[in-house]
C-alpha cells in the first residue's frame, strides 16, 4: 500500500500533471463565458435566452399542448409584448403595433443601446420568437421521412449487401421512435430552442468533447509517465530486479488508472458547476432532449436530438457523464498497453497519436459491403469525434442502439489481451 501512495503522489505532484490542469481549466472556463457573454454578435445572447425560456417555464409549466400553458403563456407574451412596444416608444419616440419593425428598427440601433437595454430587447426578442418556434415545432419531424431519405442515401452512395441492409434497419428504427416522440408526449415538452439558444450543440459537442480530449490527452501522459518513470531515468535494473519489482508495475498502474479518472472528475468539477451557474436549467431537467424544439442548424440542414430511447435533460447529462469516465477508463488501459511494450514515452505517446488517427480513419476505408465498418468504427476515438450526438442518430452508417456496449466489450477484450501479454513479456525479459 505504501508504495501505491507512493506512486500516487509522485503523479500529482508532478509539473505537467498540475500545469496542463490549470491550463485545461483556464481554457474550458473561457469556453463557458464566451459563451455566457453572448460574444458572438450584438443581436443574440444564448445565455438571456436560455434563463428566459427557463423562467417561462417556471411560470407555464412544460406541457406545451396543455391548457393551462396556453392560458399561461398568452399572460407571458402580452406582457412581453407591451414591453417592447413602452421600449420601442422610449427610444424613438413613436407608437405601432408592428412587431416586426419595432425589432428591425430596434436591433438597427442595438450599438447605441446599454448593456441593460439589451437584454431587455434579448428577453422581449427570445418570449415572441418562442410564439413562432412553438407553432411550427412539428416540422423537423412530422415532415421528414427517415426511411425515404435513408434510400436516397444508400443510390446516392452505391451501398449494396450488409451496409444497406444496415442503414434500412436503423432508419426504420428511427421512424419507429419518430412516432413513439410523437405519441407519448415528448413533442409537446418545452426545450429550450435550438438555434436560439445552442444549448445541446454548445454543452455535448463543445464542452464536453474538449472534457473528454482534456482529460484523455493527461491520462495518457500520467500512464505513460510513471509506468515508464524507471525506464526512463534509467533506474530499471535496480527496481526491478528482485520479485517485489516486477510487481511494482501493478502499483504503477493502479495508481496512474486512479490518477487518470480523477482527471475528468476534476474538470468537470468545477467546470460543469460554472455551466450551470449561468445557464439556468432548473425548470426543464426532467422534459425529454427529444424535444422537436431541440433542433440546431448543422451544415445545410437541421440537426435533430433523437436519442433511442425516452432519457429526460438530466438523464441525458448523467448518462454523458457516465459514459465520459467509461471512455476515460478505455484510453487509459490503451495507454498502459502502450507503455508496457514500448519504453520510451516519447515513442509511445507518437504512436499512441497516430494509431488514434488511423483508426479514426479506418472505418471509411473498409469496404462497406461487409459489417467490418460498423465493426471498427465502435472505438473511443470514434466516440470522441461524435460527441454531442452521443445515444441519439449520428451517421446513419456507423451508429445504431447497441454502439456503446459493442465498443466496450470489444475494446475491453482488445486491451485485456495486449496488457496480458505486455505484462507477462515484461516479467520475463532480461533487464
Amino acid at each position: 500500500m505504501r508504495v501505491f501512495v507512493c506512486q500516487l503522489k509522485r503523479i500529482l505532484r508532478a509539473p505537467f500533471f498540475l500545469g496542463l490542469l490549470a491550463v485545461f481549466l483556464a481554457f474550458d472556463l473561457y469556453l463557458v463565458f464566451s459563451e455566457a457573454s453572448g460574444h458572438k454578435n450584438d443581436w443574440e445572447n444564448c445565455r438571456r435566452s436560455v434563463n428566459m425560456v427557463n423562467a417561462v417555464a417556471e411560470e407555464t409549466g412544460t406541457k406545451i399542448n396543455s391548457t393551462d400553458f396556453k392560458k399561461k403563456f398568452a399572460v407571458v407574451l402580452d406582457s412581453h409584448k407591451r414591453d417592447l412596444k413602452s421600449f420601442y416608444r422610449q427610444k424613438t419616440g413613436k407608437e405601432s403595433d408592428d412587431l416586426s419593425v419595432m425589432l428591425d428598427n430596434l436591433e438597427g440601433n442595438i450599438y447605441q443601446m446599454t448593456g441593460e437595454e439589451k437584454n431587455r430587447l434579448y428577453d422581449d426578442t427570445t418570449v415572441l420568437n418562442l410564439e413562432n418556434i412553438l407553432q411550427n415545432r412539428f416540422g423537423v419531424y412530422r415532415n421528414t421521412n427517415f426511411k425515404k431519405d435513408s434510400e436516397t442515401y444508400i443510390r446516392a452512395e452505391k451501398l449494396e449487401g450488409f451496409q444497406a441492409e444496415f442503414i434500412r434497419k436503423n432508419s426504420a428504427a428511427l421512424q419507429s421512435r419518430v412516432k413513439g416522440i410523437e405519441t407519448d408526449g415528448e413533442e409537446d415538452e418545452l426545450y429550450f430552442p435550438g438555434d436560439m439558444c445552442r444549448t445541446h450543440g454548445f454543452l455535448y459537442g463543445i464542452l464536453f468533447r474538449a472534457l473528454v480530449f482534456e482529460s484523455a490527452l493527461l491520462g495518457v501522459l500520467i500512464m505513460m509517465y510513471i509506468v515508464n518513470f524507471e525506464f526512463m531515468h534509467g533506474t530499471q535494473a535496480l527496481a526491478y530486479s528482485s520479485r517485489r519489482g516486477r510487481k511494482l508495475a501493478t502499483n504503477q498502474f493502479g495508481a496512474a488508472f486512479i490518477s487518470g479518472l480523477l482527471v475528468p472528475a476534476l474538470l468537470m468539477a468545477v467546470v460543469l458547476p460554472a455551466y450551470f451557474a449561468l445557464f439556468n436549467f432548473s425548470n426543464l431537467w426532467n422534459v425529454s432532449v427529444s424535444s422537436p424544439l431541440n433542433v440546431e442548424t448543422s451544415g445545410i440542414g437541421f440537426f435533430p436530438v433523437i436519442t433511442w430511447t425516452r432519457m429526460t435533460v438530466l438523464q441525458y447529462l448523467w448518462a454523458t457523464i457516465g459514459l465520459a469516465f467509461a471512455l476515460q477508463a478505455v484510453f487509459c488501459l490503451l495507454a498502459f498497453a502502450v507503455a508496457v511494450f514500448f519504453r520510451n514515452n516519447y515513442a509511445g505517446f507518437v504512436i499512441y497519436a497516430l494509431a488514434s488517427m488511423g483508426i479514426i480513419m479506418l472505418p471509411e476505408r473498409l469496404p462497406w459491403s461487409t459489417p467490418l465498418p460498423v465493426i471498427t468504427a465502435a472505438n473511443p476515438f470514434t466516440a470522441w469525434k461524435n460527441c454531442g450526438s452521443w445515444l441519439a442518430l449520428s451517421e446513419p452508417a456507423l451508429t445504431y442502439p447497441s454502439y456503446f456496449p459493442v465498443l466496450f466489450l470489444l475494446w475491453g477484450a482488445i486491451v485485456a489481451v495486449v496488457i496480458f501479454f505486455g505484462v507477462r513479456r515484461f516479467r520475463r525479459a532480461d533487464l
